[in-house]
């Protein structure tokens, strides 16, 4: 198996069920604790750099195959969303807490990491259909 596909895999879904474990604890708390927002800003900083540096390994190895190119192109650029969308959820979180405000940008950031995840589960079916990429890792 491709490494940098199955590990840009883990990091979205990490995120992925981070930022959902967030989102649940957000709505049975009064205030988030400065501490795990602390930690989730970290926690998720770490997992979008990582699909970021495996997305980018992806793209440099199917270089030659331009469809491959382009889905990995659109899901660097729905990262990117997600990646603002995270730090709307981190400053939602850290200043003057609202729980509506807060829920609805816990909802948007998870709701980045599903297209993330999305259009990454489409692009890996579509790698193993396949055959395998020569300049392919």
């Amino acid at each position: 198996m491709y490494w940098p596909s199955k590990a840009a895999t883990r990091s979205i879904e990490h995120a992925r069920n981070y930022a959902q474990d967030f989102q649940t604890y957000t709505t049975k708390i009064e205030k988030p604790e400065p501490s795990v927002v602390a930690d989730v800003k970290a926690k998720m900083g770490h997992y979008l750099a990582e699909a970021k540096t495996h997305l980018a390994t992806m793209k440099k190895d199917f270089a030659k195959d331009k469809e491959t190119v382009a889905a990995i192109e659109k899901i660097e650029k729905d990262l990117a969303s997600a990646v603002h969308a995270n730090a709307a959820m981190i400053e939602c979180c850290r200043t003057n807490f609202d729980k509506a405000a807060g829920m609805a940008c816990c909802k948007d950031f998870v709701k980045e990491l599903d297209k993330v995840h999305a259009a990454h589960q489409a692009l890996m079916k579509k790698l193993t259909a396949k055959p395998a990429a020569k300049d392919a890792k």
